[in-house]
C-alpha cells in the first residue's frame, strides 16, 4: 500500500497557496501466523508494519512554513507478537504486544520578529529549525474481540493502548538573514522530543449475504 496526502493551504487575506510536494509514502506490512496444526491451541502471529502516514514537503517561503516545511525521512514502524484463541464457538479473543521504532525529522520556520522593525511574517526575520530524534524501544499493546452471533454476522471490537515516544537527537538552526542578527550564534544542538499517542477504540460490524455480497460498517474513536 501507499499513502499520498494532497493538502493545500490558501491564505485568506492574499489568496496565496501552498501545495504539498511530498512523495507517496509506501506502507509495508508483513505477518506470519500459525497454530502448529492443532485447533485446540491458540494461534500465534508475528508481524511488522507501519502506520498510515503521509510525507509533507512545502516550499521554504510558503504560507505553511510556520507549521511544516518538510518531514520526509520520518519513519515509524511496529514489531508485534500476538496470540488469539476461540474461547467458545463464535467468540475469539486476541492480544498483541508491540515495540514501536521511530525516527522523527521535521523542518519548520519560526519568526524572529521582535516588534522593533519589519513585520511578524517578514521572510528576512524567519529562522529555520531541523529536528531529528529517534527512539528504538517503546512498548505498547492492543486487544481485539470478535463475535459471530449468526453465520452471516460478525461484531468486532479492538483497542490500541496509548504509548509515548521519547527520543533524543539534535536540532540544527539557520538564523534569520536580517543584518539585525549578524554575529548571533547558537550554542549546543542536543534536543529531546516527546510525542504522546492516544488510545484508539474501534467497533465494527460485517454482514454477509450468502456468497454474493457483504457490507461493513465501523466506528473509530481516538
Amino acid at each position: 500500500a501507499a499513502v499520498f496526502m494532497s493538502s493545500n493551504y490558501t491564505r485568506r487575506e492574499s489568496g496565496i497557496k501552498a501545495e504539498n510536494q511530498g512523495n507517496p509514502q509506501v506502507i509495508p506490512s508483513l505477518a506470519i501466523a500459525t497454530n502448529f496444526g492443532k485447533r485446540d491451541l491458540p494461534t500465534f502471529a508475528l508481524g511488522f508494519y507501519t502506520p498510515y502516514a503521509a510525507q509533507y514537503r512545502y516550499d521554504e517561503d510558503s504560507v505553511a512554513r510556520y507549521s511544516m516545511v518538510d518531514n520526509t525521512g520520518t519513519v515509524i514502524a511496529m514489531l508485534q507478537m500476538s496470540a488469539a484463541y476461540e474461547i467458545i464457538d463464535g467468540l475469539k479473543v486476541g492480544i498483541g504486544v508491540q515495540n514501536v521504532f521511530a525516527k522523527i525529522r521535521q523542518v519548520s520556520a519560526a519568526s524572529s520578529y521582535t516588534g522593533l522593525f519589519g513585520s511578524p511574517e517578514d521572510p528576512q526575520l524567519d529562522k529555520y529549525n531541523e529536528l531529528t530524534a529517534s527512539d528504538m524501544f517503546t512498548l505498547s499493546a492492543n486487544l481485539g474481540i470478535t463475535y459471530a452471533p449468526a453465520p452471516h454476522s460478525i461484531i468486532a471490537f479492538s483497542v490500541q493502548l496509548p504509548y509515548a515516544f521519547r527520543g533524543e537527537g539534535n536540532m540544527k538552526f539557520r538564523l534569520a538573514p536580517s543584518y539585525f542578527f549578524d554575529g548571533t550564534t547558537v550554542e549546543g544542538d542536543r534536543a529531546e522530543l516527546e510525542l504522546r499517542f492516544p488510545p484508539v477504540f474501534r467497533l465494527g460490524y460485517r454482514y454477509r449475504y450468502q456468497q454474493l455480497w457483504e457490507a461493513e460498517m465501523s466506528l473509530v474513536y481516538e
